[in-house]
Parts: C-alpha cells; sequence; structure tokens
C-alpha cells in the first residue's frame, strides 16, 4: 500500500515537472503577437522596444519620417500593411534602419528613402541619410523590399 502511494506520487511529481518545463519551452510561441503602427504603438521605434521574439510588427499604409534603431533583438518581424503602401523616410542624415547585434530579423514588404535637410550654405533641401545599415547582426532578412534615394547601404560583420 505504501510502495503504491509512493508511485503515484512520484508519477505526480514527474508529471507536474514534464507540464511546467513545457510550459516555458512554449512561452515564446505562447505570448507571441502582432503590434499594429500606429494603433497598439504610435512608431515604429515605440512598436521595436516593445516587442520581444516572436512578435510581428505590422505598419499600417502611410509615410514614417524616422530612423528605427533594432539593438539586441531576435525572431522579430517588421513588416508593411501591404506590399507597396509603407514608406519609411530616414530622419536627416541617419539611416532609416540601423539593425545592431540581433538575429532572425526579417523585414518586409517596405520603401525604404533618404530624408532631407537644408544646405547650410546654399538653404536648399538637399538628400540626406537613408538606407539600411546592418552591423554585428546574423540572419537578417529583407523581402520586397525598395531602397531609394539613399546615401549608403552598410553591411558590417553580417552572418
Amino acid at each position: 500500500m505504501i510502495a503504491r502511494k509512493r508511485r503515484a506520487a512520484t508519477g505526480l511529481i514527474v508529471g507536474s515537472i514534464l507540464l511546467i518545463t513545457s510550459l516555458f519551452a512554449f512561452a515564446d510561441l505562447a505570448y507571441a503577437r502582432i503590434i499594429n503602427v500606429p494603433g497598439d504603438a504610435p512608431t515604429i521605434q515605440t512598436a521595436v522596444n516593445q516587442a520581444f521574439a516572436g512578435d510581428e510588427i505590422v505598419i499600417r499604409n502611410g509615410i514614417y519620417r524616422q530612423t528605427v534603431m533594432v539593438n539586441g533583438k531576435r525572431d522579430l518581424v517588421i513588416r508593411g500593411e501591404s506590399r507597396v503602401g509603407v514608406t519609411i523616410q530616414a530622419a536627416a542624415h541617419k539611416p532609416t534602419f540601423i539593425i545592431t547585434n540581433s538575429t532572425e530579423i526579417t523585414i518586409r514588404d517596405l520603401k525604404v528613402t533618404g530624408g532631407t535637410e537644408i544646405d547650410t550654405v546654399t538653404l536648399q533641401t538637399v538628400p540626406a541619410g537613408g538606407g539600411i545599415e546592418v552591423t554585428d547582426s546574423r540572419d537578417i532578412d529583407l523581402d520586397n523590399i525598395q531602397i531609394q534615394e539613399t546615401i549608403f547601404i552598410n553591411l558590417r560583420d553580417v552572418g
């Protein structure tokens, strides 16, 4: 009788451990979410800052003027609402996207353009910034990205 109770208790403990281990193993999948810009986040940068592994950022059609920094992220998708409706314009002389120390980042269905600034000598509007800079990152997937009117594309230490 005592042996039977011990086996039942041992089975219950092992079963509980397996259940808890499974819950932790699938925690990333269970909490993966879609972050809409604007809507859930006012800017693309805010959405990136809020994102966890497995999340997807969906950007509503429109023109956005900002530099988006993706630093230390993994397993993140940033995509436009449609294949041609989202333009991200660089903020002044900076790149449009800066990706550093990140893995498994997908950016798709966007147009990336340079920004403009005022030339201090001629006081005319001139192209400035733009492009995508990737440093110390791996598994970066750029799909259906149009890069126009940009100053540079810089890929360093990309695996």
